[in-house]
């Protein structure tokens, strides 16, 4: 047996990680990554069955969110071609080290011209006939980019096409959702135990925010709404330097993102006593999610069940 032994100062991080992905290379991959590999192949079989319901043999998926439902591929710069043969991923140098790392089902582009560009290469290559295209997200300069190359005829706008595919979510999505909303509600009972009187609006949304990330987040869902007072009558208040008041309500709308998937909840706290009106208000709403939440159900509509929150 070989034990590695060094000072922590006198390793550069560069060793420490060969021998990080040299131990991890040796056990194989783990529990979580074989069930990530086989959501994001199944994820695939079904997308390239959408396509054959379109009459395409192939999509340019070009919605980042879609791009790393399928890939797990996290970078802010990517076009996926998908074909029944796998996925071509299109990204720049910014990217090489994730690139090297991706499903075994998807082969790296690194591109050092425009994405459409490349797009049309790796599309004759793979003797795509006919192209579905995210109607909701490809710009015209991009269709018109295609249509120069591969003609108009080859193209065929899709509308929503991943959706119908990503509206029932998978175990790997279902866990991710579930840590970011774990994630949302640390941060927010952290916060709490810090919060009083003179803190202003932005600075308790910038303490949730940091402390989200502490956490593990990758980020805020979406910016974090703080609204004290008479603020939290605007829906999608911006949080201001109002301070906190004693015995004053507050609105906080927030929510985590974890590997891509995002929390979202809402509370209305009282820094002190709650106003008595406050409390018969309070009883209401509660009535009313307890009667949402009764109404849900396999095959219910959603129109059905806000119905009966808004009947109480």
């Amino acid at each position: 047996m070989i034990i590695w032994t060094w000072q922590a100062d006198s390793v550069g991080p560069a060793v420490v990680d060969s021998y990080t992905a040299a131990v991890a290379a040796r056990r194989g991959p783990s529990a979580a990554a074989r069930r990530k590999q086989r959501c994001l192949q199944q994820r695939l079989r079904r997308l390239v069955r959408r396509l054959e319901e379109t009459g395409c043999d192939a999509a340019l998926l070009t919605d980042l969110h879609d791009v790393r439902w399928l890939t797990d591929f996290p970078g802010e710069d990517a076009w996926a071609l998908v074909t029944a043969d796998g996925v071509d991923l299109l990204s720049d140098a910014r990217f090489r080290e994730e690139l090297r790392s991706l499903p075994s089902f998807v082969r790296a582009h690194e591109r050092r011209d425009g994405a459409a560009a490349l797009a049309v290469r790796v599309a004759l290559e793979r003797r795509v006939e006919r192209l579905a295209l995210q109607e909701e997200r490809v710009t015209l300069a991009v269709r018109n980019a295609l249509a120069k190359e591969l003609g108009a005829r080859r193209l065929t706008p899709v509308a929503k096409l991943t959706t119908p595919l990503r509206a029932v979510k998978d175990e790997v999505e279902i866990a991710a959702i579930r840590a970011a909303v774990r994630c949302a509600q640390r941060a927010f009972l952290q916060a709490l135990d810090t919060l009083e009187a003179g803190v202003s609006e932005r600075e308790l949304a910038a303490e949730l925010e940091h402390g989200m990330q502490r956490l593990g987040a990758e980020g805020a869902a979406f910016a974090t709404i703080v609204a004290a007072g008479a603020h939290a009558a605007r829906p999608h208040h911006v949080p201001t330097s109002r301070k906190l008041r004693r015995n004053g309500l507050l609105l906080i709308d927030w929510g985590a993102r974890r590997q891509g998937y995002n929390s979202d909840a809402t509370r209305t706290i009282a820094l002190g006593r709650w106003p008595r009106r406050f409390e018969a208000v309070y009883a209401v709403v509660l009535e009313a999610q307890r009667r949402g939440l009764e109404a849900i159900r396999p095959g219910v509509r959603c129109c059905d069940v806000d119905a009966a929150a808004r009947s109480v």
